[in-house]
Parts: C-alpha cells; structure tokens; sequence
C-alpha cells in the first residue's frame, strides 16, 4: 500500500489532526491554506500515479526497477518526452545533492522546451521532484526527499529514501488511475501516457 492510499484511510478526525499541527508549526498559515496546499499535492500524486500505471502494460504489469531509481527514470523519460538532452541527468547517481541535481536538470529542460509539453503536467512534475530537507528529531542528520519519494513509500533518515524493492502497480492504483486520466485534457492525457511508456523502456 502507497502513503496516498494509506492517507485516504485516514479517518477525517485524525486528518484535522494533522493539518491542526501543521498550522501550529506555521501560525502564519490558515487552515483553508494549509487544506489547499494538501489537495494540491494530492492531485500532483495522483498525476505521478497515472504517469506510473501508464509505464505498464497488459501482459508487463510489475515495474521491475528499484523505486530508489523511480524519480532518475521519471526525469530521464520527461526529458525524452520533451526531446531534450538527457545526458545531465543521467550521469547522477545516487549520493549527496542527488535530487537537487536531477530537479535543476529538469527544470531547465523544461523550461527550454515549454511548448512540448502541458502547464498543468509541467507544473506537477517540478513540484514532485523538488527537493525537501528533512530535519529528524534527535541524533540523525538532515537529509533530502522529495514528494516522488514521499509516494513511493516509507524511507528514514539520511541521504536518500532506501527503498530497494521493487514498485508493483496495484490494482487501486489502476482505478485510481484511469480516474485521474478522464479528467485531463487531451494534451495532459497525451503527456501523462507518453512519459510512462517512455518510463518504461529505462526499466
């Protein structure tokens, strides 16, 4: 089970909860903001998981990459979408500034080549791969993650999520899915549905 699906099994009580602590961490911030900044990032994963779905196919349903290398494959594959250069990017490998590095690439090619692609998707794709430092309570050193990674899984401290396993597309992810594609425009379904399968030739 993904966060997203174990977050919509959060009953609603334990969901105020939350947010109630987030706006006490950021008293500036109001609780209708701290409620749209979370239904914004609900619907950027949900654009992540259609992009995923769409990496299958009928007779190949098992991504069989580490999720550790998901948001490099993600990267690369937008990059190719867009007919840019994806050489920058793959020559990072797993290490300190990882994500930064991938997420300036990527930025930068799609800012180069703004017309190949969707606002909407382009947008979702930044905000997915930006980097977030996560300071942990206690002994352990702040280390990097980014909403990709988030999605993907549970990680702990340090550098990079440690995530070995391999992604399996679920059935809910499915439904979830062709939910989320009947929803875009013909550009968005175009750009979510060409990334996946560009996605899955790196696998």
């Amino acid at each position: 089970m993904n966060l997203k699906d174990l977050y919509k099994q959060i009953d609603p009580d334990a969901r105020n909860r939350i947010i109630e602590d987030y706006i006490n961490e950021n008293p500036a911030e109001s609780k209708a903001e701290a409620m749209q900044k979370e239904e914004e990032r609900h619907q950027r994963e949900s654009i992540l998981e259609a992009i995923l779905v769409s990496s299958i196919t009928e007779t190949e349903t098992t991504v069989t990459t580490r999720k550790d290398k998901i948001l490099k494959i993600l990267a690369m594959a937008t990059v190719e979408y867009l007919q840019g250069d994806t050489h920058a990017i793959a020559r990072h490998n797993l290490g300190a500034n990882y994500i930064a590095s991938i997420f300036l690439d990527l930025r930068a090619q799609l800012q180069e080549h703004p017309d190949k692609i969707s606002r909407r998707i382009s947008q979702a794709l930044l905000k997915l791969t930006e980097p977030e430092q996560i300071d942990p309570r206690g002994p352990d050193r702040p280390y990097d993650t980014c909403e990709v990674y988030e999605f993907l899984g549970p990680h702990y401290m340090n550098l990079l999520p440690r995530i070995t396993s391999e992604l399996e597309i679920t059935y809910r992810m499915v439904i979830n899915a062709k939910k989320t594609i009947a929803d875009l425009t013909t550009q968005e379904k175009k750009d979510v549905s060409d990334i996946g399968k560009i996605m899955r030739a790196h696998f």
